[in-house]
Formats: C-alpha cells, sequence, structure tokens
C-alpha cells in the first residue's frame, strides 16, 4: 500500500534479512526500480504471474544473492517499460533466460542472468527469417549492452544475435553447450 516509488531497495546481509514467502500483494508495488539482495536461505519469496510492479517499472530490477528465492523470471516478460538494468544472479529462480532478453527489447545497459537454474533453447531458431529479423530488431535497440547468460541451450547461437556482436561491451554465454 506504498504510494508511489522512484526506488525500492531490500538489503540483507546474507546472515540476516527477510524470512519466509512475501506476502500475496508483495510484487504490485508501484516502483520505478527494484533491488533485493543479501536475503539469507530462509527467505523463500518468489516471483509470481501477473507482476502488477511491471506497469511501473522502467529503470532497473536487481535480484541477487538471495539462495532461496524461486520463481519464473518468464514472469519478467511482462515488464516491458524495464529500460536499463535486468540483473538476476545467485537466486533458485528458473526459466528460459533467453526467451525473457528477447521479450525485453528496451533493456539498455546491462543484462545478466547467471548463477541460476535457466534451460532452454534460444527462442526462433526454427524459421530463420524470422530468427534474424526478431533478434536484429532487439540489437537495433541497443547502443551498448553487457550480456551475461548461465543457461543450458544445446542448440544453435541464433544467427540475428550474432549479426550484432559489435553492440556487446561484454558477451558471455557460459554453460550453454551452444552449437
Amino acid at each position: 500500500n506504498l504510494p508511489m516509488t522512484a526506488g525500492f531497495w531490500i538489503l540483507g546481509s546474507v546472515s540476516l534479512g527477510l524470512e519466509g514467502d512475501l506476502p500475496e500483494d508483495f510484487w504490485n508495488m508501484k516502483t520505478r526500480m527494484f533491488a533485493m539482495s543479501g536475503m539469507p536461505s530462509t527467505f523463500t519469496g518468489s516471483l509470481r504471474p501477473n507482476m502488477g510492479m511491471c506497469d511501473y517499472l522502467d529503470f532497473r530490477f536487481y535480484a541477487y544473492w538471495n539462495p532461496g528465492m524461486t520463481g519464473d523470471i518468464g514472469h519478467l516478460k511482462d515488464c516491458t517499460k524495464l529500460e536499463q538494468v535486468l540483473e538476476i544472479f545467485d537466486t533458485a529462480m528458473y526459466g528460459n533466460a533467453w526467451d525473457v532478453a528477447l521479450n525485453l527489447p528496451s533493456v539498455q545497459l546491462v543484462y545478466e542472468l547467471s548463477l541460476s537454474s535457466y534451460s532452454g533453447l534460444i527462442p526462433s531458431t526454427t524459421v530463420a527469417d524470422s530468427d534474424v529479423e526478431r533478434w536484429a530488431t532487439w540489437c537495433e535497440q541497443k547502443s551498448e549492452l553487457h550480456f551475461v547468460v548461465q543457461q543450458e541451450v544445446n542448440g544453435p547461437l541464433p544467427a540475428g544475435l550474432a549479426a550484432c556482436s559489435d553492440k556487446f561491451s561484454y558477451f558471455d554465454v557460459s554453460e550453454s553447450n551452444i552449437t
């Protein structure tokens, strides 16, 4: 029930912080930036579908060093206004990081999804023309990007993504088994 805020930060110390789950309406807060880090392993908060926060979140989203935090990162695809940073690492979240990246083309500076349980093929590898077009459109919206994804892929790197390699200030797709 907070009014609209510029940013909402919850910082723990890894041994001290929130415990248990989050209130049902937690993800409906009105904020432009969200950061949560350093929660102890007894914290079991989870991303949920239809997060009202996505209607307001237009700056940055951070969730890291929260080993008990779960949920499908696919729920973040509704946060289409997010412009600068999406960083999620060292959590128990799951889903397809590549799919989230392709559906959040407005993220401009840092895209890091690592040290979690992401899996799935890189989207749009079935029809070559649509693959090149979707990833090329994604790349055109960037000036420079720090891009890190740790996800088991077992498939090809899309030609459209490879075509925008000049946009990456840093590109790390470790643990991917990209063919």
